[in-house]
C-alpha cells in the first residue's frame, strides 16, 4: 500500500487503518468473524509514525535515500539511542503529532502524554486530542515566537493591485513598435502600409477609369478595349487584396510566436517568488 493515509484527516486516517488495513486485510474479518490470526501480510508505505504502535505491526523498515537506514520493532528502534527512528518519534512527540492508538487487540504506545477527551465544538471528528507538554517547550515556543515575529512582517507585497496597473484609453505606439519589431523589424511594418495604399490607389484608378469609360461612351470609342482594361484593373485588386492578406498574417503569425516564446521563457526563468502570490 503506497502511502493511503497520507490525503486523509487524522480520524478518517486512525478509521482507515484499524478497519481497512487491520480488520480486513490483515486479519481478514468479516461481519462474522471475529479471529485475531493473521491471515495476509500487509507492507505499508507511509510517513505516519502515529501508527506504528499498533500491535500488529511487527517489522518496520526506516529508509534513508533510497537505502535501507535501519530495521526491527517498534519498541526496538524507539529504544536504541541515537536511531533515526527515535529522532523521528521525538519530533512527533514534540510538535504533538502523535495519538495513543487503543483497539480492542491491544494498546499502543506513545512517548507524549495525549489524552482524548469529547468534543463539542467540532462537528466533524467526536474527539479532541490535548497533548501535555513541558513549561519549557511553552517558554521555547514563545520566545521562538517573538523572534520571528520581526521576519514575519512583509516589507513589499508579492501581489500587486491590477486595477492601477492597467492602462485604459488608446493603444500606445509602444505597442506596436513591439509587434512591428517581433514580425520582422521596420521593413515589415512599411510593407505592411504600402500594401494598403497599393491596393486603395488600385481601387480609386478603377473608379475613375469605369467614369471615363461612361465619358467617352458617347464619343464612339473601342468598348472592348475599355472593358478590357476595367477587367484587368479589378483583377489586380483582387490580386493584391490577397497578398496583403498573406502578407499581414505570415507578419501576425511570426510575431505571436516570438513574443509568446519570449514570455515563456520569462515566466519559467522567473524565481520561485514570483509564483508565492
Amino acid at each position: 500500500l503506497d502511502d493511503p493515509l497520507a490525503a486523509v484527516d487524522a480520524h478518517v486516517g486512525k478509521h482507515l487503518f484499524q478497519e481497512c488495513i487491520i480488520n480486513e486485510l490483515m486479519l481478514g474479518r468479516n461481519g462474522n468473524t471475529d479471529s485475531n490470526t493473521k491471515k495476509r501480510t500487509v507492507v505499508l508505505v507511509t510517513n505516519a509514525l502515529q501508527y506504528l504502535s499498533s500491535p500488529h505491526v511487527d517489522r518496520i523498515v526506516v529508509l534513508k535515500d533510497g537505502r535501507i537506514s535501519e530495521e526491527g520493532s517498534y519498541e526496538e528502534l524507539s529504544k536504541t539511542p541515537g536511531s533515526l527512528f527515535a529522532s523521528f518519534l521525538a519530533v512527533l512527540s514534540d510538535t504533538g503529532g502523535g495519538y495513543t492508538n487503543n483497539d480492542d487487540n491491544g494498546n499502543g504506545n506513545g512517548d507524549a502524554a495525549i489524552t482524548e477527551t469529547l468534543s463539542t465544538q467540532s462537528p466533524i471528528s467526536p474527539t479532541r486530542k490535548v497533548v501535555q507538554l513541558p513549561a519549557s517547550h511553552i517558554a521555547v515556543g514563545k520566545i521562538e515566537n517573538e523572534k520571528l515575529s520581526a521576519f514575519d512582517k512583509p516589507t513589499t507585497s508579492l501581489m500587486t493591485d491590477e486595477f492601477k496597473e492597467r492602462e485604459v484609453g488608446h493603444v500606445s505606439l509602444n505597442v506596436y513598435a513591439s509587434w512591428v519589431k517581433a514580425s520582422g523589424g521596420i521593413i515589415v511594418g512599411v510593407a505592411i502600409i504600402a500594401s494598403y495604399g497599393v491596393v486603395e490607389g488600385i481601387n480609386v484608378f478603377s473608379k475613375w477609369w469605369l467614369t471615363h469609360w461612361s465619358e467617352a461612351a458617347g464619343k464612339g470609342g473601342d468598348q472592348m478595349w475599355y472593358l478590357t482594361v476595367y477587367a484587368l484593373i479589378n483583377s489586380t485588386i483582387i490580386v493584391a487584396t490577397f497578398g496583403r492578406i498573406i502578407m499581414i498574417m505570415t507578419a501576425g503569425l511570426r510575431a505571436s510566436k516570438k513574443m509568446y516564446n519570449r514570455l515563456l521563457d520569462v515566466v519559467l526563468q522567473a524565481p520561485m517568488s514570483f509564483f508565492d502570490t
